[in-house]
């Protein structure tokens, strides 16, 4: 997860723009990153970078419908 951890600071920024909120925003970046550690525990890591910003935007746009 290397090429993660050094994406980690973007990622958080990202779910900080899309909910425009620092708690939904800590709640999507926290889910994303337990969602890739259980990948990674599993034998099945993420793919990739992109993978992360795709699963953020979906947990962002989740949480920003829980209003």
């Amino acid at each position: 997860m290397s090429v993660a951890t050094k994406n980690l600071p973007q990622l958080y920024r990202f779910c900080l723009l899309m909910t425009g909120d620092v708690a939904k925003a800590q709640e999507a970046f926290q889910s994303t990153v337990q969602e890739a550690a259980t990948r990674s525990a599993k034998g099945e890591p993420p793919p990739d970078r992109l993978w992360f910003f795709d699963d953020a935007r979906r947990r962002c746009l989740a949480v920003s419908q829980q209003d």
